[in-house]
């Protein structure tokens, strides 16, 4: 049990969830961040990209999808990439992009 002198709130993780307010710009250069730092060098190159050009145009609820879509495996992201598996309903774009 963690007493309360200020330790609980260093438990506290790092990273910012959904539910706290932060602004567009901020939420952008995490999500740019994320993109361009996965381990996975052809997924770099792919999101990167993704995230620096279209990521400023993007509505709150695209910034969602986006996030959800970092969230998923390396492994999975570049299969519906090159076409090995099919892109789930989830982050089908329906433009072919």
């Amino acid at each position: 049990m963690v007493r309360d002198h200020g330790v609980a709130q260093a438990l506290t993780p790092l990273y910012i969830r959904r539910e706290m307010t932060i602004d567009h710009d901020s939420r952008l250069r995490r999500l740019r961040f994320r993109a361009w730092h996965r381990g996975f060098r052809e997924a770099d190159l792919i999101l990167g990209p993704f995230a620096e050009t279209h990521g400023p145009n993007l509505t709150p609820e695209q910034l969602d999808t986006l996030e959800t879509l970092l969230e998923q495996s390396d492994r999975e992201i570049y299969a519906w990439i090159v076409g090995q598996e099919p892109t789930p309903p989830a982050f089908e774009t329906g433009d072919g992009a």
